[in-house]
Formats: C-alpha cells, sequence, structure tokens
C-alpha cells in the first residue's frame, strides 16, 4: 500500500476526531498556459505567488531559439536544413541561417546542398524575414507561440514549490504532502494554475492529526530526505572524481542548505530525530571543503568522531520552524 493510500484510510477513520489541520495532499493536472511573463508575474501577484518561484523570462531571442527546435521535422519533409552563418554571440544584429535544398542522386549515389535563401531575425525589431514564404510563415507562428510560457513552465513552478515545502508520497512523484504552514503557497499555485485556464487544476485532500496521519508522513519524510542526502553524496563523489568547478562547488553548497532548511523544516513539524541525517550533511559539507581546500566548517561532535555542521539555513526559523507541532488553519482550502 502507497503512503497515499494509507493516509486515504486514515483520514476515513479520524476525519470527525477533531484533529487539528496538519496540511494538504496535492496533485495537479495542468493542460492549458500560452501566457505572456507580464500576464504570469501580474496574476502571481494578485494570487500571492512569491516571484521566486515564477520562471525566467522569455526573451526574443531564447523564443526564436525554441522556434528553430520546433522545425526540424517540417524541414525534413521539405527536404530542407538549416545551416548557420551568424550565429547569436550578442555582438552582430541578426541571426541568420541558410536555408539549403537536399539534392540526392541514387543512381549516381551522391548527396549535396544548395543554399536557395537566407532565414533572418532582426535582435532589434524581432522581425523574421526569408525568402521562402512558407517557411517565414511558420516560423512566425512558431515564435508567437514561444514568446508563451508552456504547460512545462506552469508545472515546473507547481514542482518549485514542493521540492522547497512538500513530501512526495510517491516514488514517481507527482503526490505531494505539504505541511499547515505553508498552505497559503498551496492556495496561491492553485489560483495560480486556474487563473490561467479553468482546465487546469490543483487538487488538495486536507489532512488532520491523527497517529496513522503523523506516522506515514513520518516514513515518507525520513525516506525523501534520505534519497536528497544520497543525492548529495553521489554529487559529492563526482566532484572529488575531478569536477570541482567554482559553479559545482558553489551549486552543491547551495543544494546542502536547501536540504539542511527541510530537515528542520519537517523535524519540527513531525517530530523526529534529524541527528543522523545533520551527520550526514554535516560529513558532505566537510568533505567539499576539503576538496576545495577550505576550512572544515564549525562543527560539534554527535554520537560520533565526524563532525556535525551546525551552520542553520538562510531562511530565518519563522520560515521553516514551526512553533508548534501543526498550525491550525480555520480555512484549510483558502478558495
Amino acid at each position: 500500500m502507497s503512503p497515499l493510500e494509507e493516509i486515504i484510510q486514515g483520514q476515513e477513520r479520524h476525519a470527525e476526531n477533531g484533529g487539528e489541520f496538519a496540511g494538504c495532499v496535492i496533485w495537479w493536472d495542468v493542460q492549458v498556459a500560452g501566457i505572456t511573463t507580464g500576464d504570469l508575474k501580474d496574476l502571481a501577484q494578485r494570487v500571492g505567488l512569491p516571484s521566486q518561484y515564477l520562471p525566467s523570462t522569455i526573451s526574443p531571442i531564447s523564443a526564436y531559439k525554441r522556434s528553430l527546435q520546433k522545425i526540424p521535422a517540417w524541414l525534413t519533409g521539405q527536404k530542407l536544413k538549416l545551416i548557420p552563418i551568424k550565429e547569436d554571440g550578442g555582438a552582430g544584429p541578426e541571426i541568420v541561417h541558410g536555408v539549403c535544398q537536399i539534392r540526392v542522386d541514387v543512381a549516381a549515389e551522391e548527396a549535396g546542398m544548395d543554399q536557395i535563401t537566407t532565414l533572418r531575425f532582426d535582435k532589434a525589431t524581432h522581425r523574421i524575414s526569408c525568402g521562402n514564404s512558407d517557411l517565414e510563415a511558420l516560423m512566425q507562428e512558431k515564435y508567437g507561440r514561444s514568446l508563451l510560457h508552456s504547460e512545462d513552465d506552469i508545472r515546473g513552478i507547481i514542482v518549485a514549490v514542493t521540492r522547497q515545502v512538500g513530501i512526495s508520497l510517491r516514488k514517481a512523484g507527482g503526490t505531494y504532502w505539504v505541511p499547515a504552514q505553508h498552505q497559503e503557497l498551496v492556495n496561491a499555485v492553485t489560483n495560480l494554475a486556474a487563473g490561467i485556464s479553468i482546465n487546469n487544476k490543483v487538487s488538495q485532500l486536507p489532512l488532520y492529526e491523527s497517529d496513522s496521519v503523523t506516522s506515514t508522513l513520518t516514513d515518507a519524510a525520513q525516506y525523501t530526505l534520505e534519497n536528497e542526502l544520497s543525492s548529495l553524496q553521489k554529487d559529492l563523489e563526482q566532484i572529488q572524481l575531478g569536477g570541482a568547478t567554482p559553479r559545482a562547488v558553489a551549486s552543491q553548497m547551495v543544494e546542502i542548505e536547501k536540504v539542511r532548511a527541510r530537515v528542520n523544516l519537517f523535524a519540527g513539524v513531525l517530530n523526529f530525530t534529524t541527528s543522523g541525517l545533520e551527520l550526514q550533511l554535516g560529513r558532505i559539507e566537510n568533505d567539499i571543503r576539503r576538496v576545495v581546500g577550505l576550512p572544515v566548517a564549525i562543527a560539534s561532535q554527535q554520537e560520533s568522531d565526524e563532525p556535525v555542521i551546525t551552520t542553520t539555513s538562510s531562511a530565518s526559523p519563522e520560515e521553516m520552524v514551526p512553533q508548534k507541532r501543526f498550525m491550525v488553519a480555520t480555512s484549510p482550502m483558502g478558495f
């Protein structure tokens, strides 16, 4: 039985017992997007979603490059190929491709290409021009769509929220529990998805405290956090094998702090011991510091001779560690 099935059964038994609100299980189905960056930012502000969860602004140049990635099948059908002539290096006024017709002579066993026209994108005016009218029309269509955020972008917003403050209840992902103190964030992504289209839905199953719910959530939280630590360990091994670039090390240190914040959050909510998780985090962080020649972080001894890092997350205690086990929400779903 999956953690989700256990929780649903537990709720059926304990729904009427007056337990405190423990947060929501959420899952989603995003079918429609097609929203500009500006409209997405405005909608996020209206529903109370912090901008840190929004995808990057889609620039005209990046939209044009995305458009190029969407036409290979059409080009193949027309026996055409694009050859870069002027790539985007940040200096030139245009991105230019040669449009080449592919020649195949089966009898002579020869193949070749002839340039028949050019495809141009003006980086100042964002105008697309091409001597092949069909290709020009296709690129203009794809470019217009590429300026809009896709369904994947909207799913990415929800995933970003759940990965920061949620715990996966399925190995395959897609179903998460988010504690009560982050219910406003859940409501925000729910209303954001629905605000883009009524065909988008973030479903919420409210949970109320009971021994069975707490036990299942604790098991899921510890399992998830241990997997995240295993992933950090694998990244460390890659760094130790020679990939210790400044960017890789900085990224690894950021990930350590994210996991540390999640350990603090869920241990505070569910009241489980973190010493083993903190020990592993401390070992990983100290090993990274040794690889790049940095001093080992200030540590404390805890059930082992191996140091345990005592550095805390950059998030404030009020944000990441609740003051009581579960926070009561008078209107959990927030609609």
